[in-house]
């Protein structure tokens, strides 16, 4: 029982512990925080991209063929 009172893992474990609930609180801090905005700059580029019509893959591959 003194050996284990004395043994010197328990709080390097604990400290651990310790660190990856922090690290856990700050990640999903940070997620829950940028998602909105991560989502509305996904959005803003669809819309971007939706707007332009596209490729039509028959012109595309008639102009590789121009001489």
């Amino acid at each position: 029982m003194k050996s284990f009172i004395r043994d010197e893992d328990g709080p390097t474990t604990a400290e651990y512990a310790v660190m990856l609930a922090l690290m856990v609180i700050v990640v999903v801090g940070a997620l829950s925080t940028f998602t909105g905005s991560i989502g509305g700059l996904f959005q803003s580029v669809a819309d971007a991209t939706s707007d332009t019509g596209g490729v039509d893959p028959e012109r595309a591959r008639g102009s590789a063929n121009v001489r």
